[in-house]
């Protein structure tokens, strides 16, 4: 059974694989969004993709969403997962327009409408992002005590945000910390933000992180 199936025309682009693609494929385009072959290419040969439209989407049978969840792809296992399990997730591929039940194979999908709203993420701990929380605006409330967020890679976000807000009263610092020894703005850890409600946002040019808008007080 093919990965998804088409069901409703939005939307397709030009796309030329860097290796033999599948009709049905889930692939993720170099800025990040979601994208579905239409027809099958050889490595290089010129075809197109759809970027917009509603498929159903292969699914472990034991994986449940509601409508309106984001629903991300497991590359190794090429299948959809839902937010409960985003430690699997490879990358966001769009939301589910139909709820799915434990024993169904199949989501329904409307591909990348998750761009259309922020995703919103609160910690109050050290975490590590991933691709999938691209786009996301994360709280970080440190009134109990400093910590940092690692970044994902910046070769796996080209083009893609995030935004910080350092949630709490206090003084401790929220720091952002490149993955490995990647930078931002220049420095492998940024710890400007230690007042409440400090913000910045930064962008990924695939190779660095760079701070594009701030409000420090």
């Amino acid at each position: 059974m093919a990965e998804a199936i088409f069901k409703q025309d939005h939307g397709k682009q030009i796309y030329t694989p860097g290796s033999a693609s599948l009709a049905g494929e889930v692939i993720q385009l170099s800025d990040q969004r979601a994208a579905v072959v239409v027809s099958e290419l050889e490595a290089s040969q010129r075809g197109a993709v759809y970027t917009h439209g509603v498929f159903d989407v292969l699914a472990a049978t034991g994986v449940t969403f509601v409508i309106g969840e984001t629903v991300f792809w497991d590359v190794s296992a090429n299948t959809a997962i839902n937010s409960a399990s985003t430690a699997l997730a490879d990358f966001a591929i769009g939301s589910a327009v139909a709820a799915k039940v434990s024993g169904e194979l199949v989501v329904r999908v409307d591909l990348n409408a998750h761009l259309a709203r922020n995703k919103v993420l609160a910690t109050a701990a050290a975490i590590t992002l991933t691709a999938a929380d691209l786009g996301a605006t994360v709280y970080g409330d440190t009134q109990a005590g400093a910590f940092s967020i690692t970044l994902p890679t910046a070769a796996s976000c080209i083009g893609g945000r995030f935004t910080f807000v350092r949630a709490g009263t206090g003084t401790n610092a929220l720091t952002l910390d490149g993955d490995a020894s990647e930078t931002i703005d220049g420095s492998t850890t940024v710890a400007t933000m230690d007042a409440a409600r400090d913000t910045l946002t930064i962008e990924s040019n695939g190779t660095a992180w760079f701070i594009v808008a701030a409000r420090l007080a």
